[in-house]
């Protein structure tokens, strides 16, 4: 384990708990099995030590429209709130609250559930993100795309469709 590993180098590592957004894919959810968890790392591990927790909507980050994704943002985040308010009723110290992207900062001071924002795309940006709505604007344009990839195209499968030697994001 993560733990025995620690132990055999004498090291000690900060952890954040994953909190699953809604969406089922990773985290936990707020309940018993928080609880247990934090009780886990309090009572077992010496080496891993609870900071805090950290909640990811990844989901709402491209919605194009500023109301929608702040709506759907703000739900997301109500997981994160909620784990917060068990864990300190429980007598635990929440540090850090980590979480939201570079599609939800503007929402987040208002919001006021982190005090880590994992803002990270804005360094580069992208169209799909320059694409969504601000709050100010029609397109996201408070940073700029920094970053252009050249790129070959190998095929022409069909009308309107071609195929570059890159990813996605490129």
């Amino acid at each position: 384990t993560l733990e025995e590993a620690l132990s055999r180098q004498a090291a000690k590592v900060k952890v954040l708990i994953d909190i699953d957004p809604g969406l089922g894919r990773t985290g936990i959810a707020p309940g018993e099995g928080l609880s247990s968890l934090t009780a886990y790392l309090a009572d077992e591990c010496s080496h891993l030590h609870f900071e805090g927790l950290q909640v990811y909507a990844g989901h709402c980050m491209h919605i194009e429209s500023v109301l929608e994704r702040q709506e759907k943002y703000k739900k997301a985040m109500r997981a994160g709130q909620l784990a917060k308010a068990q864990l300190l009723s429980e007598g635990y110290e929440v540090k850090i609250m980590s979480g939201g992207g570079t599609g939800s900062y503007e929402f987040e001071s208002e919001l006021g559930v982190l005090d880590e924002l994992q803002a990270g795309s804005y360094a580069f940006m992208d169209i799909e993100y320059r694409d969504i709505e601000s709050k100010s604007r029609s397109i996201f344009d408070e940073f700029k795309i920094a970053l252009t990839v050249l790129v070959t195209t190998i095929s022409q499968p069909k009308a309107k469709t071609i195929t570059v030697d890159a990813g996605f994001k490129s």
